[in-house]
């Protein structure tokens, strides 16, 4: 994994998620990238991943957790044209397949990033997620 240049946190309630997830797509959500989500089972990182697919312009209504078929790409509108969601929560050893690189109108996020260091290292930014209580959240990004 790179060395951090940047870090920042948000804490927010559960009623925020759009917000954070618009202010994400602004801050820290660009073409060509890989985004890491790390956190424990529960802490909602299916649930951020809906929301940021919402705020890039993707359909809702196609949304599904990767959990059983590891990959899902959405079509989005906008700057980028393609949301890569990947889940790797299932997976004994890593696939560097999934890890293909990128075109600048793609942006992949990868649940379970942590799961192998090696899929830590393909992550341009990852965002810890912690649950503050019931109905927040905090999430730690590094750029």
């Amino acid at each position: 994994m790179a060395k951090v240049l940047q870090s920042m946190q948000i804490s927010y309630s559960l009623a925020e998620l759009k917000d954070v997830a618009n202010q994400l797509k602004k801050e820290t959500v660009v073409g060509g990238i890989t985004i890491g989500l790390v956190g424990g089972l529960g802490v909602g990182k299916s649930t951020l991943v809906r929301e940021l697919l919402a705020a890039l312009g993707g359909n809702l209504a196609e949304f599904s957790s990767p959990t059983y078929t590891l990959e899902n790409i959405y079509n989005l509108s906008g700057e980028l044209n393609e949301l890569l969601h990947l889940d790797l929560y299932r997976l004994s050893a890593f696939d560097p397949s999934l890890f293909r690189e990128l075109e600048s109108s793609q942006v992949r996020i990868v649940e379970w990033a942590d799961k192998f260091a090696e899929s830590l290292e393909e992550c341009d930014t990852i965002i810890y997620i912690e649950i503050g209580s019931m109905d927040t959240r905090t999430l730690r990004i590094e750029l």
